[in-house]
């Protein structure tokens, strides 16, 4: 490990502990609390898992049994495409008489590492097998999420021994130059483990108290998260003006809090909505002053293309067009059907709240609604996108309010959480609109946290 890399980890552990919390599933608590939910999770899951093991239940029983465990249990982000969708695709999709066996022999700890390299390897060539000889490939787990499964179903055989490949904490570690080329899915694995177990020391060695690490693989883990999820900076990285500052209340945090661009671009990120942040925080920015346009106009027509970007059919309606929503996305080669997200954006230098609006959305939803079926376009939800929003039960209920009028979700998303979309359709090419789908289908504020946990891509 360099010097850099370490340097890099202990600020990353520093920002941990000065608040040692975990986001999970639109909720934050005591990494500790989290900690022991998962430690009572597991009797359950290993009791399942045995039953699979022994032959005592079969993987289409398996597969419905920890769908329901997984949303009872939600902390290990499994629920999502990448964990209990894989899961489905498996049991469900593959065809052959040996895929129970495979999958089971596949899932039961192993002895060694240079077992799990093979568990590993052999499972994802047996469903790339199946992917080249299928017609309907999408349909089919990927190799890809073979790791993270599999390690899965092993850290809860054994969570002191085989910590879960995140792809959360593979880009956090690809990011400060961990992690050599993979030359298979089983030795990147096991580069990850090593990397995990050097952390691990390096950490149990900078701790003032060791007994604050009681479970290892975990605690590091939620080290990575943290910078990972973070919604103020592309790397996540404490600057050294931010390392400096004196320590505030929570009120003056909320008061004081501002948007802050990363000053490395990611290199996901087309420049054309790299500035998308600053407009939602109705601030001018170079792009915005050579186009002689006002920050929410400008806002307009960046979140039209951030559409564009992930693959929509975009039309930008706002100013100039009569009482209208600022644009219209609509869905491309869905199976079931294509459907429509009616957008308006909303440039705020605190945040976004909903007041008399309210009236304006539901005129929008019904007039854009009706318009949509004549498309035979059926489905549809209506996205609001700012800097930040009310939190206040009154303004939540407002949103639910037009929900229950129309039927219609009525979702919010900051603009820097839409980016961190845009760069996840980048570099996923599997990231279908039917996957994205289910993150405009619950009214309520979208977080970071729930994009993450919807799409599976922890």
């Amino acid at each position: 490990m360099k010097a850099e890399q370490q340097a890099v980890l202990l600020q990353y552990l520093d920002s941990f502990l000065t608040g040692p919390e975990v986001a999970n599933a639109g909720t934050v608590e005591e990494y500790d609390s989290f900690d022991q939910q998962r430690v009572a999770a597991l009797p359950e899951l290993k009791k399942l898992l045995s039953n699979f093991i022994s032959g005592e239940i079969g993987i289409t029983e398996f597969k419905e049994a920890h769908d329901i465990k997984s949303r009872e249990f939600p902390y290990w982000g499994f629920g999502g495409f990448s964990g209990q969708m894989q899961l489905n695709q498996f049991a469900n999709n593959i065809e052959g008489a040996d895929k129970e066996t495979v999958f089971r022999n596949a899932v039961k700890i192993p002895a060694t590492e240079d077992e799990a390299r093979e568990k590993i390897d052999t499972l994802a060539k047996y469903i790339s097998d199946k992917r080249s000889a299928s017609e309907k490939r999408r349909s089919l787990p990927r190799p890809a999420s073979v790791k993270y499964v599999l390690t899965y179903f092993w850290e809860i055989q054994d969570h002191m021994k085989w910590p879960v490949y995140y792809n959360s904490s593979r880009q956090i570690l690809e990011s400060i130059g961990f992690l050599k080329a993979e030359t298979s899915e089983g030795e990147s694995y096991l580069d990850f483990l090593k990397v995990m177990r050097e952390i691990l020391a390096l950490y149990q060695a900078n701790v003032k108290k060791r007994e604050i690490i009681k479970y290892p693989f975990w605690f590091v883990e939620h080290v990575l998260w943290k910078p990972f999820i973070s919604s103020n900076t592309t790397t996540g990285i404490p600057t050294d003006e931010e390392k400096g500052k004196k320590k505030t209340t929570a009120t003056e945090s909320k008061s004081t809090k501002k948007f802050v661009m990363s000053e490395v671009a990611n290199e996901w990120l087309p420049p054309v909505v790299a500035d998308l942040g600053e407009l939602a925080f109705d601030r001018e920015t170079d792009w915005s002053k050579r186009n002689t346009l006002k920050p929410e106009k400008a806002l307009e027509t960046k979140v039209c293309i951030a559409f564009t970007l992930l693959g929509y059919e975009a039309t930008e309606l706002g100013q100039g067009t009569g009482r209208q929503p600022d644009g219209l996305a609509i869905s491309i080669n869905v199976p079931d059907g294509d459907y429509a997200i009616v957008y308006d954006a909303k440039a705020r230098e605190k945040y976004f709240s909903v007041g008399t609006s309210d009236r304006e959305m539901f005129e929008y939803i019904k007039r854009k609604s009706e318009e949509l079926k004549k498309l035979r376009v059926n489905r549809s939800s209506f996205l609001i996108v700012s800097s930040e929003f009310d939190p206040s039960p009154t303004n939540l209920d407002r949103i639910k309010d037009v929900f229950r009028r129309t039927r219609i979700p009525i979702v919010m998303i900051k603009a820097v959480d839409l980016l961190f979309l845009i760069e996840e359709k980048l570099k996923d090419t599997d990231l279908t609109h039917e996957r994205l789908e289910p993150l405009f289908l619950e009214t309520g504020i979208l977080t970071r946290e729930k994009i993450v946990d919807i799409l599976g891509i922890r």
